[in-house]
């Protein structure tokens, strides 16, 4: 399963948590109730903050392969660059 797979699912869990689906209200006291929407907030913080973390790593992902690109696109310049010396050198023999 990737991770955004594994997201997804945990997406829907919550969403069906929070909608109500998942926990039985326990009396008219309003201590179930409480205790389910107390439940209910907890599931989604952590959901949060597994999203925080996953966008920590895939900003920390973006940010090395914006390294690896511009040194490949500085090595393409200077391919381009001696090529185009080659021409002119060749050239003008």
């Amino acid at each position: 399963m990737t991770i955004l797979e594994s997201l997804e699912m945990q997406r829907g869990m919550v969403m069906h948590v929070l909608e109500g689906g998942g926990f039985q209200v326990n009396g008219n006291n309003g201590f179930g109730e409480r205790a389910a929407r107390e439940e209910r907030e907890e599931m989604l913080l952590r959901y949060v903050r597994q999203l925080e973390h996953r966008v920590e790593e895939l900003s920390t992902e973006v940010k090395e392969e914006m390294s690896r690109n511009a040194r490949l696109e500085k090595l393409l310049q200077e391919r381009v660059t001696d090529k185009m010396n080659l021409s002119h050198t060749s050239g003008s023999s």
